[in-house]
């Protein structure tokens, strides 16, 4: 039996609990910042995306990131053009791809939530130390790790 086997699981389920808990907040604080944008959140995700990639997305990569279905993607895209947020271009290599591009509007938009998010993120790790933070990314790392090994048998 190893050490982690041997954590109670009152001691787990806390540790977890805590975790998801403030995953929840901050994603409830972050989507305030996203209905300001008037953007529905998928839409939101898929605008933020685009603004961190350096040249244009195919709508294929979208899908996949996403894990979306490419009519999903289609939707998203036909509201987020509608709205003036991104253009979408023909390849001129195939015509069948089609790249996705911010416009200013969607570029701007995207500047000011990040700003939101940097401005939310420093709050939520505003008197942790440098160290803590290292150790907290390594566990979580860990974490991710330990779910990847072996499916969790119910």
């Amino acid at each position: 039996m190893t050490d982690n086997e041997t954590k109670t699981l009152p001691e787990t389920c806390m540790l977890i609990g805590t975790l998801l808990a403030t995953m929840r907040m901050h994603r409830k604080q972050a989507d305030r910042f996203v209905r300001i944008t008037g953007l529905h959140p998928t839409q939101h995700r898929v605008l933020m995306y685009l603004s961190r990639k350096s040249e244009p997305c195919k709508q294929r990569e979208l899908s996949e990131h996403f894990e979306l279905t490419p009519a999903a993607v289609v939707q998203i895209l036909d509201k987020l053009e509608a709205e003036g947020y991104v253009q979408r271009q023909t390849s001129e290599t195939d015509n069948r791809c089609k790249h996705v591009l911010l416009t200013e509007k969607g570029i701007e938009t995207a500047k000011q939530s990040s700003a939101s998010f940097r401005k939310l993120d420093a709050r939520l790790i505003g008197n942790i130390s440098e160290a803590e933070l290292e150790v907290f990314y390594s566990v979580l790392l860990q974490m991710q790790e330990n779910m990847k090994e072996e499916e969790v048998q119910a």
